[in-house]
């Protein structure tokens, strides 16, 4: 046990950026809740199930900002929780500022029942209109050799913001040649959420997706995206990113491909 403490804090005190994130962790925070309250989210998160996670404002505070910089008329969530509602909270903010015949939509996808009904529960009444909900199982799969799990049903959309924090490995079910998520009775694997490939072949530029902390589906998005993108990690918040640059067929395909052939006598 003292050997396992003291890998940790050798990590932490040779790594400068969590040294400067452990030191100012407090100011982070309240200028997260600020930002929050400022702009009228923090009263709308209400805690639902006693064993909730509390809400991480640093998290919220960010995806807040992203979704109403960004302007996202499409959202997808893999997962629901207090992200569902402060992501509603920011396109009816964006819906106000500039209201369209077709207002921006967040949909949110979730493996647990009851997770979702918990999340329905809190969501504010004004901020109905603006989510669409929905269930699907959750499946061990295999893609290029790696062990991942994908959704057996997703939203019918393409989305040009997804946010990804979950699901959790718990609810994935089945297995690839023996392997599982669940080893064992008190043992999970680490997520490797695979279903933004799904979605990716049809992104329009600008497609941006976020992923709170979840270094595995981070990695394995890395290796698998096929498209150009600019790829960030936010040090405040411990999420990463990746948004797609690419301008137009011309950047894909070789230049011999565009160039007018002219016939010769």
């Amino acid at each position: 046990m003292f050997y396992k403490y003291r890998s940790k804090f050798f990590y932490t005190i040779l790594n400068p950026i969590r040294v400067l994130r452990y030191i100012f962790r407090g100011q982070i925070k309240q200028n997260a809740k600020r930002y929050l309250e400022s702009n009228g989210v923090l009263d709308c998160l209400n805690l639902g199930n006693e064993i909730e996670v509390i809400p991480v404002f640093t998290d919220l505070a960010n995806m807040h900002r992203l979704v109403r910089v960004r302007k996202p008329q499409t959202v997808l969530e893999f997962g629901s929780g207090f992200s569902t509602i402060v992501l509603a909270h920011a396109l009816q903010m964006n819906q106000r500022e500039q209201p369209s015949d077709t207002p921006p939509m967040l949909h949110s996808v979730e493996s647990s029942e009851e997770w979702m009904d918990n999340t329905a529960v809190k969501i504010p009444a004004d901020l109905k209109e603006f989510v669409s909900m929905s269930h699907s199982k959750i499946v061990a799969s295999e893609l290029n050799g790696q062990l991942c799990f994908k959704f057996q049903k997703l939203p019918n959309v393409v989305p040009d913001f997804i946010y990804v924090d979950g699901p959790g490995a718990a609810d994935v079910v089945g297995e690839v040649r023996g392997l599982s998520f669940q080893i064992g009775e008190n043992h999970l694997r680490r997520q490797v959420v695979a279903d933004v490939l799904l979605y990716e072949s049809t992104f329009h530029k600008g497609a941006f997706i976020l992923l709170d902390s979840m270094y595995p589906t981070v990695h394995f998005l890395r290796n698998h995206l096929t498209r150009s993108y600019k790829f960030r990690w936010n040090v405040i918040s411990d999420q990463s990113s990746f948004e797609l640059m690419e301008h137009g067929p011309k950047k894909l395909l070789p230049r011999e491909f565009w160039v007018k052939k002219t016939r010769t006598s």
